[in-house]
């Protein structure tokens, strides 16, 4: 970065699954007077340190790892935090923590745009559409799983998907496409066409991961697979055995 910038936006994990050296990053960022947004996976969030805690200015996710179901696609919810100076220009309606008549805690609205309120199209600005009810699905996971739960689920996913990459690269021709840190998606490069050894898996009724060549045309041998806590040790243990199978098959 040589010029000053308005912003600057990174993704972490990365497509390719790894975790990105937020802290270097934001530091470099803030040196050219840009403020810094950091879209991460939630779930990860609980055994890491978070964007906010390493300078992140902004921070946004897609909270469909938060107890919603996957749903063809959507509806889904995003969710976004700023620092306390930025509060005023986030869209829509800020809930904060006040005392009820009784010196009870509760929540209330305590700051929202009065175009909330008016007509969409003669609104000019703050329009946005109505997640209540995925909020509100949100509110029930964390409630339940609490904060040690979230960090339970955030180790599950992260030994569940090493535990599966370090078994599927003792295969002859299997390796990790990429070094660095990952949390619960890998990049897996193999010995065949990633697209035809996919339908292999599914035909066994696998869902082996993505074909990286949907994401960069050049790259005909990369597979992306995410493991979440849902999956257990004889499901990963299967997965692996069929595809040590499939690609013997293949090559």
């Amino acid at each position: 970065i040589k010029e000053k910038y308005a912003g600057f936006l990174f993704q972490t994990p990365n497509r390719c699954g790894i975790i990105e050296r937020s802290r270097d990053l934001i530091e470099k960022a803030h040196t050219r007077e840009a403020l810094v947004q950091a879209s991460c996976n939630p779930i990860m969030l609980g055994c890491a340190v978070s964007p906010g805690e390493q300078g992140a200015d902004i921070v946004s996710c897609e909270a469909q790892p938060l107890g919603l179901a996957l749903n063809a696609g959507g509806p889904y919810l995003g969710a976004m935090a700023t620092r306390p100076e930025f509060q005023k220009y986030l869209p829509g309606r800020i809930v904060g923590q006040c005392s009820d008549l009784k010196g009870e805690p509760a929540l209330a609205l305590f700051m929202e745009e009065r175009e909330q309120h008016v007509s969409r199209h003669k609104a000019t600005s703050h329009i946005c559409s109505n997640q209540a009810l995925l909020a509100l699905r949100v509110l029930v996971y964390l409630s339940t799983v609490g904060e040690q739960g979230l960090r339970r689920t955030a180790e599950l996913c992260a030994r569940k998907a090493h535990y599966l990459a370090d078994n599927l690269c003792r295969i002859p021709g299997v390796r990790l496409a990429k070094t660095g840190r990952f949390f619960n998606e890998f990049l897996l490069e193999i010995p065949t066409e990633a697209k035809t050894f996919l339908a292999r898996m599914e035909s066994d009724g696998i869902f082996a991961g993505i074909d990286y060549a949907r994401m960069d045309s050049a790259v005909r041998n990369q597979i992306l697979i995410a493991v979440t806590e849902v999956k257990s040790k004889v499901e990963l243990d299967r997965m692996v055995e069929l595809f040590g199978k499939s690609l013997e098959q293949a090559v």
